[in-house]
């Protein structure tokens, strides 16, 4: 059924939400108020190449542009539901395609939206992409298998990196270089910045505790604590009552 939802995306800044259909249509639908009135608008996006989408993302500081990742390379649309009310020709930007990155499998946005960090599992490479000139730097280390997903931290300092394999690298913007953290559990699935780029978490398959670490950003050189932190439980307990609650904070 091509309307059933597979991505939601909601944009930082306005009361604007992409949903990815399975038939890999966007619809794109936000909220306007007059006085004390309030409309919904909505607008479907829909191209030839836009085929097999993995991941959304909305650009920062930017009235509405959405890059969408996908099997073939990525999308780049002008979907601004207050004034498109059907998908038009001139609201896709731009079609970005690398050679050897796909498919794109996750994307994020630097805070101040001049940059785009895509991922390819079967790349050993991720891509920064400068937005204005669609052009790409690839930052590439060896190991890993890939990078499958991607997260820049809200205060412009870091990339999180994960690979298909149990490994993960956090980058540093300044210079480009990066810490590699390995030797874990599983495979890293799921990874969040604090608002302030404090703390990472992170969660691997297989394993039922989410971890974090913590960046000083006070200090000089490498300022990541040595290990991480398991912060979270979220194992399934059965007790003698015949109730299963889950979760637990240590």
């Amino acid at each position: 059924d091509g309307a059933i939802a597979k991505l939601i995306c909601w944009h930082p800044e306005f009361d604007w939400i992409a949903i990815t259909r399975q038939d890999d249509s966007i619809e794109v639908k936000g909220g306007l108020s007059y006085g004390h009135n309030r409309e919904i608008h909505s607008c479907v996006l829909r191209d030839s190449r836009q085929v097999g989408i993995t991941c959304l993302q909305w650009r920062p500081r930017s009235h509405a542009m959405l890059a969408v990742g996908m099997e073939s390379g990525l999308l780049l649309w002008n979907a601004d539901p207050s004034v498109m009310q059907s998908r038009l020709a001139s609201s896709l930007l731009r079609y970005d395609r690398y050679p050897g990155h796909v498919p794109v499998t996750s994307l994020s946005f630097s805070p101040d939206g001049h940059f785009l960090v895509s991922a390819c599992p079967v790349n050993s490479a991720m891509l920064i992409w400068d937005v204005t000139l669609g052009v790409a730097t690839p930052l590439q280390r060896i190991g890993g298998g890939g990078v499958s997903l991607v997260s820049w931290s809200p205060d412009s300092l870091r990339v999180f990196a994960a690979t298909p394999s149990p490994l993960f690298r956090i980058w540093e913007c300044n210079r480009w270089s990066c810490e590699k953290w390995s030797n874990l559990s599983g495979r890293c699935v799921a990874a969040s910045w604090s608002p302030v780029g404090e703390y990472l978490l992170f969660a691997m398959e297989g394993d039922h505790c989410i971890y974090y670490i913590h960046c000083d950003r006070s200090q000089q050189g490498s300022s990541f604590s040595a290990t991480a932190v398991k912060c979270a439980d979220l194992s399934t307990y059965t007790f003698e009552s015949g109730t299963s609650p889950s979760g637990g904070v240590s």
